[in-house]
């Protein structure tokens, strides 16, 4: 291979004097190199505007003609031209190629292919005949000719194209557009086709003599989006026709006009006109994405039903993370009838749409953290779907919301912790339902906390905190309807932790104490709530639970003041298996419960941690030695299994401090059965509280080839009903589909069955289902539903994750 380089001085390309010898001819005509080592010789500010790599090269002096011959290539201002054999005349200023030939465009996803070219010396002119032009490696046209005009346009005649792979053995591609005449336009990355022809499986099935789409390289672009079809049992044969259009790069729409072309069962032949919209946006901070429908129908006395969603998130400046939801119908059967979220919907922020058959959810949550402020608010409501007089197992109204500051002063010992709180817990589901109290709170607290070493022994921790607690109480005839309250707790703690270590790597470590802790308990009448909003300091910045001797439950409040001695001693080896045990005895001091009595209380624990097993037993025992408590847990990991283990026991013994009995126990077990075959399996039991005991598991199979399954539940053994009920079968069939079978059971709202076809590949996507609803919550007659969606490849970006390939 000979190798030629030599930059180019002048800015009319190709223009000299005829009577330049053939090598200063040969610089102007090409640069033509293997590489471009000569050009570092270049005068500096000279462009390398052209360049050749060729086996060969011949140059006529008399005709002032270029002929390059093997393994041609030109490269030019980012263009690349590939052949076998080029001629370049310098009179007429043109490129002659004789094919096969490939021109790749500067970016890299346009490729046209040719049998013969004559082009300009730039190569963004001129005629390529027997072309195929591939669009981002996926799109593919060819024709007869084709034109191009200043490297922007394409200009083709008698056109076929299509995004499917077209083998030898089978030419006819699954669809394709035939067209008279074909414009690609590389800077608005549109397609135009005059006269143009859908055909499917090389049948014509739609004609139009205009049509404009988006080159396969376009993300997002104004147009029509693939229609559904679908036939319901309720709502008739109906067709939907989406339209997307953008609102500039950061916003869009798309509208969704569906129209009922055969009335159901319920219709009769009254038009049904819907109209479903999705408007999105994103800002630099976050985004806001809105779903919405309204309809006309008769199915109801209403005329007119609608339903708004919305989402967002964002990060404010000021520090702020807020997140946001908002659901609202016309009526409460109206989701439910049209069955709009039948499929799962995320956000393009990658937030779930949150939504419940027999209930529409709202939330607003914003917070900030500081180190020395936290500002938190979380409100969580829903509107309930079901019969008026159904009730729900929480309030459909909830606040927590909080202020809270953390300082330190100088010359002041220890951190000051103020914390200001809102709460309410309302039931708003009308006169009628069993569910009326109303509750409100606000609070505030301030604590105090500091620890004082002295030495590498002694340590004394303390605090104080004051807790201030106004409530209201509504709609409840047993309470009054404002009550205030205050109350605050004292103590200190001294230890003498000692720690020894052997040469074997164990370690005993033994901390002997005295404690004491006073607590001042406001006056409360509270009844049987939810959540947390009947506990003294709800936010725990107080931690009271380490007081055994404290309640902080309002209904439950007393007043103690006590002090307390307790040693505890632990030995751990350097395998990771400890034993040890503590002793404790109080001293009650003062106290206005009378079923309180001091004395000691002991317990013993042992276990291991690190490694394949891991396990924690805790006893406790009271003054006469008999076991009241008991608390393990455990897990085993084998290659392909892991089990898991928890029991919790309390007897409820008021005097030593547990009023509330426990039974409380479970177990978890994941296993890899095979490698097709995995599986998970829990179960809990709560002896004394009700929606705690349950049954729930898994089991998955899926041999990479052809089948594949999975089966979960979860049963709520209190109430003997299944939450959640989930059966799916898939099977991939030889010709490329898929076929999958559903039964799913959410609770007692929505039962749902499903058998569904679908097709991709790389140049379509093809689902088909039939669907049957029985939807509880809108005491409807159970619907079925047929449905057909049907997309075509390369209108606009996206490919099927299956491709076919040729023999």
């Amino acid at each position: 291979m000979e190798d030629y380089t030599l930059p180019f001085k002048v800015q009319n390309l190709f223009t000299f004097t005829r009577d330049f010898s053939a090598q200063i001819g040969l610089a102007v005509a090409f640069t033509v190199a293997a590489s471009f080592s000569l050009a570092q010789d270049a005068e500096v500010g000279a462009p390398l505007l052209s360049s050749m790599i060729a086996d060969d090269l011949y140059f006529d002096q008399d005709r002032q003609f270029y002929h390059a011959t093997g393994n041609v290539q030109i490269f030019f201002d980012g263009l690349e031209l590939r052949a076998p054999s080029v001629a370049y005349d310098v009179v007429s200023n043109r490129v002659v190629v004789d094919g096969p030939l490939m021109l790749i465009d500067e970016t890299g996803q346009q490729i046209i292919y040719g049998d013969f070219a004559d082009l300009s010396a730039d190569l963004r002119d001129g005629v390529i005949t027997s072309a195929r032009q591939l669009i981002d490696q996926n799109m593919q046209i060819a024709s007869d000719q084709l034109v191009r005009r200043d490297g922007r346009s394409t200009e083709l005649e008698y056109v076929r194209a299509s995004a499917c792979e077209v083998c030898s053995e089978n030419a006819t591609p699954l669809w394709e557009l035939r067209a008279r005449r074909a414009v690609h336009d590389q800077e608005a990355r549109t397609m135009t086709y005059d006269d143009a022809q859908l055909r499917i499986a090389g049948y014509p099935v739609l004609y139009t003599p205009w049509l404009r789409t988006p080159d396969p390289t376009v993300e997002r672009a104004n147009g029509l989006l693939a229609p559904t079809y679908s036939v319901n049992s309720r709502l008739g044969a109906r067709i939907g026709l989406p339209y997307f259009y953008m609102l500039g790069d950061s916003a869009d729409i798309t509208v969704t006009p569906t129209v009922t072309v055969d009335g159901g069962r319920d219709a009769g032949n009254y038009l049904l006109r819907t109209l479903r919209g999705r408007y999105r946006q994103a800002f630099s901070n976050g985004y806001i994405e809105m779903h919405g429908a309204f309809s006309q129908d008769n199915l109801t006395s209403d005329n007119l039903r609608a339903f708004l969603f919305s989402n967002g998130r964002f990060e404010l400046d000021n520090g702020f993370n807020v997140l946001f939801q908002s659901q609202s119908s016309s009526d409460r059967a109206y989701i439910g009838t049209y069955d709009f979220f039948a499929d799962r919907i995320t956000t393009f922020g990658n937030d779930d749409v949150v939504f419940n058959e027999d209930r529409l959810n709202n939330f607003l949550r914003f917070s900030r953290r500081d180190s020395d402020e936290l500002i938190a608010f979380d409100y969580t409501g829903f509107s309930a779907l079901r019969d008026p007089n159904y009730i729900y197992d929480a309030p459909n109204r909830v606040l927590n919301s909080q202020w809270t500051l953390f300082e330190s002063f100088d010359g002041v010992p220890g951190n000051f912790t103020l914390n200001f709180g809102a709460q309410a817990n309302y039931n708003e589901f009308g006169s009628t339902n069993a569910r009326q109290r109303d509750i409100n709170r606000l609070t505030a607290n301030l604590r105090w906390n500091d620890t004082w070493q002295a030495g590498e022994v002694l340590r004394v921790d303390s605090d104080a905190s004051i807790f201030l607690d106004e409530y209201g109480i509504h709609d409840d005839a047993t309470n009054p309807d404002s009550q205030s309250s205050s109350s605050g707790v004292v103590s200190t703690r001294m230890s003498w932790p000692f720690q020894f270590n052997t040469e074997g790597g164990s370690t005993h470590s033994i901390t002997p104490s005295v404690g004491l802790v006073s607590f001042s308990a406001g006056d409360v009448t509270m009844p049987s709530i939810d959540g947390s909003i009947d506990e003294i300091d709800p936010f725990n910045y107080s931690s009271l639970g380490r007081f055994r001797r404290v309640n902080r439950s309002q209904s439950a409040q007393h007043d103690v003041t006590a002090s307390d001695i307790d040693l505890t001693y632990r030995f751990e080896t350097a395998s990771g298996y400890y034993i040890g045990g503590s002793a404790e005895r109080d001293f009650i001091l003062s106290t206005d419960n009378s079923g309180l009595r001091e004395g000691e209380l002991y317990a013993t624990r042992f276990g291991k941690n690190g490694g394949d097993f891991q396990f924690s037993v805790i006893n406790q025992f009271n003054p006469e030695f008999e076991r009241i408590s008991d608390r393990v847990t455990a897990s085993q990991e084998f290659d392909f299994l892991t089990l898991t283990g928890n029991y919790h026991r309390v007897d409820s013994d008021e005097a030593i401090g547990s009023p509330d009995a426990v039974r409380r126990w479970g177990v978890g077990l994941t296993a890899e059965i095979t490698s097709q075959i995995d599986a998970s399996l829990g179960l809990t039991s709560d002896r004394y509280e009700n929606e705690r005991s349950y049954t729930e598991g898994a089991i998955r199979f899926d041999n990479d080839i052809d089948w594949n399954s999975s089966f979960s539940w979860v049963y709520d053994r209190d109430s003997n009903t299944y939450d959640d009920l989930r059966l799916l079968v898939g099977h991939s069939l030889d010709w490329g589909g898929n076929i999958s079978a559903l039964y799913a059971r959410e609770d007692d709202t929505v039962r749902r069955y499903g058998l569904s076809l679908n097709y991709e590949n790389e140049c379509v996507l093809m689902r088909a289902q039939i669907t049957r609803v029985d939807n509880r919550v809108t005491n409807l007659d159970p619907i079925t539903e047929f449905s057909l969606n049907f997309e075509l490849g390369a209108f606009g970006r996206g490919n099927g994750s299956q491709i076919r390939r040729c023999n």
